[in-house]
């Protein structure tokens, strides 16, 4: 019986999504073991996919970003005294996650059309994508919600 494998991948930086810049090799020895059964970045699966699979049919199901952005929305709530803050770093994590999820599956096929390797120019470019897009989301949400 093969392992099954669900990936909702939102990692918690741009760094994150560096590192699936250049799987395509790589990812062929985690399919020897493993079916990936649901991976919206890399395939072309939809959440009903993942809601048609019959239970227990997932083994592991890796979803860290949202949680991450809970932590540390949950550190700064208690940290500060005041649930805006919390509210307005975890939503700007969730954002950012999702640009960085975005752009860190379109950035290497664009690159390979330009005939550019993704695994070495890809880096930089999701990198500062992530950084612009993250300060920019965080510095306009508190701007909104807490001035």
């Amino acid at each position: 019986m093969r392992l099954k494998v669900a990936i909702n991948w939102a990692g918690a930086c741009g760094g994150c999504d560096v590192s699936i810049l250049d799987l395509e090799e790589k990812i062929l020895e985690v399919v020897e073991i493993a079916d990936i059964v649901y991976w919206p970045v890399a395939m072309d699966f939809k959440r009903e996919d993942l809601a048609a699979l019959a239970p227990g049919s997932v083994d592991v199901g890796l979803f860290n970003g949202v949680i991450w952005a809970l932590v540390v929305g949950g550190i700064a709530f208690l940290w500060f005294k005041e649930a805006n803050i919390g509210i307005v770093i975890a939503a700007a994590m969730i954002i950012n996650l999702v640009v960085a999820a975005l752009s860190g599956a379109a950035i290497p096929l664009i690159l390979r059309k330009m005939g550019i390797d993704p695994a070495i120019a890809g880096s930089v470019v999701v990198t500062t994508v992530t950084d612009i897009v993250g300060l920019f989301v965080f510095l306009g949400l508190a701007t909104v919600f807490l001035l």
